[in-house]
């Protein structure tokens, strides 16, 4: 039995498989390790709150127009259903359906009212949340609670 040497081309070769085996098992390592990192980055919180204002506001405007539109369409069919012949005789066809204007503009206002009571009630909401928060921390006004700042104070 004789032992020989390997070529220096087959010892590189394998030089280099082990280099890439070290490389990628370190790799899976560490994306072990890092798994479990949040890396979303974080929303600003301007943004978010003129999201959140926008949002609000476009519904306030768009939810009664909405509304408004569609009670106009509806209240032919309302008021025939209603008052029937004699509401009938009344519409002319070509002229503007003035009871749907009314009963648009009016359900519009309505709605709008409905939207403003939903704004404050959610406002309430959200204030009584954070005041909750704040109370469970005792942040101070400025934004740091009692830990914290003992633990940056060095004076």
């Amino acid at each position: 039995l004789t032992y020989t040497q390997p070529d220096a081309t087959q010892s590189q070769k394998y030089q280099d498989r082990i280099e890439k085996l070290k490389l990628s098992l370190e790799e899976r390592n560490y994306s072990k390790l890092t798994s479990n990192l949040d890396t979303t980055p974080k929303d600003d919180a301007a943004l978010s709150s003129m999201l959140y204002a926008s949002s609000v506001g476009m519904n306030m405007i768009v939810a009664p127009i909405s509304f408004g539109v569609l009670m106009y369409f509806f209240a032919g069919k309302l008021f025939s259903w209603m008052f029937g012949e004699k509401y009938d005789a009344t519409r002319r066809e070509g002229q503007l359906n003035i009871h749907g204007v009314i009963v648009g503009v009016i359900s519009g206002v309505i709605m709008l009212f409905i939207e403003m009571i939903l704004f404050v009630i959610r406002n309430h909401e959200m204030d009584k949340h954070l005041s909750q928060k704040g109370k469970k921390y005792k942040k101070n006004p400025f934004g740091y609670d009692k830990r914290t700042a003992e633990r940056t104070f060095h004076g």
